[in-house]
């Protein structure tokens, strides 16, 4: 439910944004303008970013490398590509909106009122893309259920998904559910291998079969991070209610799988239960396997935003926040408006944090390292909230080393791989 409420939010601000009309030919015209002839030298193979673009009237999915060349990795008009994790070997998992030819007799059974918008997930192998023709992502994980959380393994061997389950018989039963994730092997079948009312994020191990899966149950009040591993079949709770309070948001191996970080997210503070955390904020932790302590890496008045990013040692996180950040009814111009700032870190696993780039009534989000830890891209908006965003390309003292393109969709994220 979580997943799905997020989406339905981020599918409100798209016929907004839909007033930025392009066609794929457009966008790989002029949303990325070749420099002019001269001697140029070209930029070091740090190997291609990807991220969603607004392509009208949906949205797909784009890879770009540092000297902007531009490819397009998924098509399908009018759908929108949401989710997406890449294995080491070129895997690309997603989840998309789009409705295959073979549904369409399904949903004109439906009717009107009783149609929805399903989401279901799908892969590409290593080198395909949509764009020539040529290929066609495969779904695997379809239902009538909305589905979100692609995930794959390192190996590529094992496919990870969640599913929203609810009575959809009447208006009333379609807002309560529970959430479930599926885990199967490239050629098998699906197994359900966690239930709970909510179901938040879940990550690969970077060597091993195993999942982490963060989840909440509402009747307990009980914030879980669960691992699954795909070998044994079992799935183990790890941490529970680590930071009392709060919810586990965004669970990340390091990249030794040594370390998992996490977002403590909490709206409300009681503290005659023993709640700590400060109402309101999200704050990255890192939880030592080995040690078994407990870590906050960012400041604990702060609003740290997902996703995050580990450097390739795992020494370091880089993390974007939102300060002092709320939303105000803005009268003359008839309109929400948004104050605060937002700010780009980089920290070590102690909690020692440099600030690296960020500006009051700026989004400055979605941070990656590059493979070899020298650059960091991330989405920036001159206002929040930053509908449609830039790719900037910044070293690590915060320098802008460029702009790659300008019609970031808001509401994604980016891959560097």
């Amino acid at each position: 439910m979580y997943f799905e409420k997020h989406y339905r939010k981020a599918l409100i601000p798209l016929a907004c944004a839909s007033l930025i009309l392009l066609s794929q030919n457009t966008l790989a015209n002029t949303a990325v303008k070749a420099e002019p002839a001269q001697a140029q030298t070209p930029k070091p193979e740090l190997g291609s970013i990807y991220f969603f673009s607004k392509v009208t009237p949906g949205v797909n999915i784009f890879s770009m490398d540092l000297n902007k060349n531009l490819t397009q990795i998924t098509t399908g008009r009018g759908s929108r590509d949401i989710d997406m994790q890449m294995g080491k070997d070129g895997h690309l998992m997603f989840t998309s909106s789009r409705v295959l030819p073979e549904d369409r007799a399904e949903r004109a059974k439906m009717g009107k009122n009783n149609r929805r918008q399903d989401i279901n997930t799908y892969f590409l192998k290593p080198g395909e893309n949509e764009s020539n023709g040529k290929y066609r992502a495969v779904r695997f994980g379809h239902s009538n259920y909305s589905e979100a959380m692609a995930g794959i393994s390192h190996d590529s061997q094992w496919l990870s998904f969640a599913r929203t389950v609810r009575d959809l018989s009447t208006p009333s039963s379609r807002k309560d559910g529970h959430d479930e994730v599926y885990v199967q092997p490239m050629k098998g079948e699906a197994k359900k291998v966690l239930s709970d009312d909510v179901v938040i994020k879940s990550d690969w191990h970077p060597s091993e079969a195993k999942l982490a899966i963060s989840h909440y149950n509402k009747a307990k009040e009980k914030a879980s991070l669960s691992i699954y591993d795909a070998k044994s079949g079992k799935t183990t709770e790890l941490l529970s209610n680590p930071v009392p309070g709060a919810q586990i948001d965004t669970p990340k191996w390091s990249p030794k799988g040594d370390k998992i970080a996490f977002i403590a997210h909490n709206k409300r503070v009681d503290a005659s239960k023993g709640q700590t955390v400060k109402s309101g904020t999200r704050v990255l932790y890192v939880y030592d396997l080995k040690s078994k302590k407990l870590t906050a890496a960012s400041a604990t008045d702060v609003l740290v935003q997902t996703p995050y990013d580990w450097s390739s040692d795992g020494t370091e996180i880089v993390y974007s926040t939102y300060e002092n950040y709320k939303s105000v009814w803005d009268d003359k111009a008839r309109r929400k408006a948004f104050k605060g700032s937002s700010h780009i870190y980089i920290s070590d696993t102690k909690g020692k944090s440099q600030r690296v780039v960020g500006a009051e009534l700026q989004r400055h989000t979605r941070p990656v390292f590059s493979p070899d830890d020298s650059l960091i891209a991330y989405m920036y908006a001159d206002r929040f909230p930053g509908k449609v965003c830039e790719l900037r390309i910044i070293d690590r003292k915060g320098k802008l080393v460029d702009t790659l393109h300008n019609r970031i969709h808001g509401y994604g994220y980016l891959l560097w791989e």
